[in-house]
């Protein structure tokens, strides 16, 4: 990190000691790789990412980008315990592979958008999706937040304070006080976790402090802005702005700032102080230090408007130019000055010291807002906080604040119901709610859609929840956010797999999303083309193939494949790298799980139902072996099957007899080897003779083992006997077995052929019995 005048070097999470910092600039630019060009002084390593910002971060940034790469870099290991990265992701996610990020302690994720930040402003259509394990603590606890309003739309925000609100305050528990309680900690609501917390004393909240408006009294305590150590230093601009009250106090003493103490200049960046607080006007100082220890002080003891006793305003600013302090919108003292502000890497920002302060607001911005700017956060402090009466004359919101108008969405708990969640959408009907079967510590997929005129929910791929809805989301200058930038409690819940689209997700899709944490929808790189439907037979082992069609012509569509199964029974497993799908399954009935393959291009799953029969209720079966000997399988192929009595051997012996099967051929099934029940057709079935019946065979190899069960007569004939399944693909299929009125069609088609110029019948045909006639039929 470098800002200038500093530096510093932090390896692995751990900043290294010993260095001399730098004080050049970057007037030769910057190199990769190299140090001095001209001595040939180069890296000699291996270098995998290498990002640059134009600011000096503050710890908790730099924490948050180190955690990002050693996460994707797989050096987590290497950071040092107590990295504030360490705590955010967890290995539990919804399909077990990955990590998820924890919302617990405070944690949330900004998706800044450079400025454009209504890019997620859902309009008249969006949907979100994510996966959920875990349940917010308190109503309106969001777990993806577009809404509401933030001084950060006025300038480059440091830290937000705001006292208007019990849930912006934790007691020890994690839960909001009531008034009059104490708080152990105040939220930064900027997003830069700058939260206030207790250095010394019991502050409380009160509901009614600052007239009828709530607020924080520090009652003579002391608080510390974490983190504001090394992230409010070194700045070269400063703007604060502030609602407070002073009660009495007869020494000087700090009323915030980044000092330890307001008489050392070697002690002080900046701070607004307090002396002789009994008296009206009481005295007050401002100070400011730059990076050469030169002091710019404002100092009076007589201001326009009385801010002991009474709720004031005020704002303090630093250009490097000039050095202003205004209460209640008038200048109350301003001096030119110089430099940047002090640096002081081990000092915080503090609010309150031994004397009796009251805070409504709090805001710090790391540099200065334009006069426009100025004037809008005037006017919203001082609307706000029943101040507008003491803005002077003219000033631009003395009879009206400025719009702040809200905006945006947010999927949260809801404001009533423990088990509720709500998608809230500012312009769009507000808050619409619903109970959802979520709250059980387990992973479950939510979905929101809004559009077409209607609003949904969807838990685990189902719609729960529908209300119809027009309108358009009011845009939100607010970025979009992970978790909620004010909930704060140990337990929160574990978010995974988020995304936010700008269309209205169909039920199909959602479904298609809900795969155990590995769906995706849209084109997807490959295919997988093998069947949806497969059969099997309980106690018999299957086999199925995966099946995928490359997206030839794309570079890497010949990549390697791996293979996996996604929620499906203990007993099926499947080749990594062969596709291959075996297991036996212990009972009948039907399975769902699905089949997923992926490469450098991506990822598909497909669905696949396994129909598990029994056929224990079947009292006889012959196994058989085809006589196909041609080294490459048959795809596809109808396979005729002959019966008849062999009258030459005893009824014991192994064998088909017309008499233990019903009087139809009814309870007639084939099964192959690996237990899939294969559909026929019977052509004709001669119990005085011999029967024809047609098994369609998918595959027809040379060792392709077949068993036919008969002698269940509680069996009937399937339907695919008789509606043309046998010979799907087929446009007429004609067996010519009658011996009056039309052919009959097998196919699908039902095309029967009328008989004409009275064809006979010939005993002995190809098959069986055929029709021959001296004209076309």
């Amino acid at each position: 990190t470098f800002d200038s005048s500093n530096s510093r070097v932090v390896l692995n999470g751990n900043v290294v000691s010993g260095l001399n910092p730098s004080t050049r600039n970057l007037t030769n630019g910057i190199t990769i790789g190299g140090n001095y060009l001209n001595s040939a002084d180069y890296f000699k390593g291996e270098m995998a990412e290498i990002i640059f910002f134009n600011s000096n971060h503050s710890d908790t940034e730099r924490e948050e980008v180190e955690g990002y790469l050693a996460q994707k870099w797989g050096l987590s290991a290497s950071l040092p315990s107590g990295h504030s990265s360490s705590a955010k992701f967890k290995s539990d996610s919804t399909n077990g592979t990955g990590q998820s990020l924890d919302l617990s302690n405070g944690v949330s994720a900004i998706v800044e958008t450079g400025g454009t930040e209504d890019v997620f402003d859902g309009g008249s259509g969006f949907s979100t999706s994510l996966w959920v394990k875990g349940w917010p603590a308190n109503a309106e606890e969001a777990l993806l937040t577009k809404k509401g309003w933030t001084p950060g739309v006025y300038g480059n925000l440091s830290a937000w304070l705001d006292a208007s609100n019990a849930k912006n305050f934790a007691k020890s528990d994690g839960s909001a006080p009531s008034t009059g309680e104490t708080f152990a900690k105040w939220y930064d609501l900027s997003g830069n976790n700058h939260h206030a917390v207790i250095e010394a004393g019991t502050p409380y909240w009160n509901s009614t402090l600052l007239g009828s408006n709530p607020g924080a009294d520090l009652n003579g305590d002391r608080l510390r802005l974490e983190n504001s150590e090394t992230g409010m230093d070194g700045w070269s601009k400063l703007h604060v702005f502030t609602t407070f009250r002073y009660d009495s106090n007869t020494v000087w003493q700090y009323s915030f700032g980044k000092t330890s103490n307001v008489n050392g200049t070697s002690e002080a960046a900046w701070h607004f102080g307090l002396r002789r607080g009994d008296f009206n006007p009481p005295s007050v100082r401002a100070w400011v230090v730059n990076s050469s220890g030169t002091k710019y002080e404002n100092e009076s003891t007589g201001t326009s408007a009385s801010i002991k006793g009474n709720l004031g305003l005020l704002s303090l600013f630093y250009d490097g130019t000039n050095f202003t302090v205004k209460i209640d919108g008038t200048v109350w003292k301003t001096r030119t000055a110089s430099g940047v502000l002090q640096s002081l890497p081990t000092t915080p920002v503090r609010l309150g010291q031994s004397h009796n302060i009251k805070f409504g607001e709090f805001v710090v911005f790391n540099d200065t807002l334009n006069s426009a700017n100025e004037l809008k956060m005037e006017g919203y402090l001082a609307h706000k906080w029943d101040l507008e009466g003491d803005l002077p004359t003219g000033h631009t919101y003395k009879s009206s604040a400025p719009s702040t108008a809200e905006g945006g969405w947010r999927i949260e708990r809801a404001s009533t119901g423990d088990d509720a969640i709500a998608l809230n959408m500012v312009g769009a009907g507000g808050e619409y709610s619903s109970n959802v079967p979520m709250n059980d510590n387990q992973w479950h997929h939510l979905v929101t859609t809004f559009g077409g005129g209607n609003k949904k929910v969807y838990v685990d791929g189902v719609q729960v929840a529908s209300a119809s809805q027009t309108g358009s989301v009011t845009a939100s200058d607010l970025p979009l956010t992970f978790g909620d930038p004010v909930a704060k409690n140990k337990d929160r819940p574990k978010i995974d797999d988020v995304r936010i689209y700008n269309g209205v997700l169909s039920a199909a899709e959602v479904a298609t999303l809900y795969r155990n944490g590995a769906g995706d929808i849209g084109q997807p790189k490959f295919a997988i083309t093998s069947p949806a439907t497969v059969s099997g037979s309980a106690g018999r082992s299957i086999s199925y193939q995966i099946v995928v069609d490359p997206a030839y012509g794309m570079t890497g569509y010949n990549s390697t494949i791996t293979y996996e199964l996604l929620n499906a029974p203990s007993w099926l497993s499947v080749g990594s790298s062969s596709g291959t799908v075996t297991g036996t399954p212990p009972n009948s009935g039907t399975y769902i799980f699905e089949v997923k393959g992926s490469n450098t291009l991506g990822s598909a799953v497909k669905e696949v139902t396994l129909n598990v029969y029994s056929y224990g209720d079947w009292n006889y079966a012959l196994s058989f072996t085809t006589d196909y000997s041609d080294g490459t399988p048959l795809t596809d192929w109808n396979m005729l099957v002959r019966f008849s009595d062999d009258t030459s051997t005893e009824a014991g012996t192994a064998g088909f007899r017309y008499s233990q099967a019903n009087a139809n051929g009814g309870d007639l099934r084939f099964v192959d080897k690996f237990g899939s029940e294969l559909k026929y057709e019977i052509a004709n079935w001669n119990t005085a003779g011999e029967s024809q019946v047609w098994v369609r065979v998918p595959s027809l190899a040379s060792d392709a083992n077949i068993t036919a069960y008969w002698g269940n007569p509680n069996a009937g004939l399937p339907s695919y006997s008789s509606n043309g399944e046998v010979w799907d693909g087929y446009f007429g299929v004609y067996h010519l077995e009658d011996s009056t009125g039309a052919a009959k069609d097998s196919s699908s088609y039902a095309n029967d052929l009328p008989g004409a110029n009275s064809p006979t019948v010939v005993s002995s045909g190809m098959a069986g019995s055929s029709y021959s006639s001296t004209s076309a039929a």
